[in-house]
C-alpha cells in the first residue's frame, strides 16, 4: 500500500519527531550528526536560521530521506537491531 505524504522543504525539530517519527533526543541526535564515533553513520547536519546561537535548527527534508532510505545499519544501536527506528518503519510499509 503506497501512502503519499507531503512534507516541508525543511524540517524543525518538532517535525522531525511528529511527522518523521525520529526516536533520539535532542542530545543523541547532536552526536550522530557531529561526533566522531557515530562519522560511519552520521544523521545529516543540521544548518541555523539565523547567526545567533539560540536560532532553531532545521533540517534539509531530502537529506532526512536519504538518510532513512539507506540500507538498515543493524549494528548500530537497539532501535535498529530490534527493529524500532525509523528504518524499520520506512522498509516495513
Amino acid at each position: 500500500m503506497q501512502t503519499t505524504v507531503k512534507l516541508p522543504l525543511y524540517l524543525s525539530w518538532r517535525q522531525l519527531k511528529d511527522i518523521v517519527g525520529w526516536p533520539y533526543s535532542r542530545t543523541q541526535t547532536g552526536r550522530l550528526m557531529f561526533d566522531p564515533n557515530y562519522a560511519h553513520d552520521a544523521f545529516p547536519a543540521c544548518r541555523k536560521l539565523g547567526t545567533h546561537r539560540n536560532s532553531h535548527p532545521i533540517w534539509y527534508t531530502p537529506a532526512i530521506l536519504d538518510y532513512f532510505t539507506l540500507p538498515c545499519r543493524y549494528g548500530f544501536g537497539y532501535a535498529y537491531a530490534y527493529g524500532y527506528g525509523p528504518c524499520y518503519r520506512i522498509h516495513r510499509q
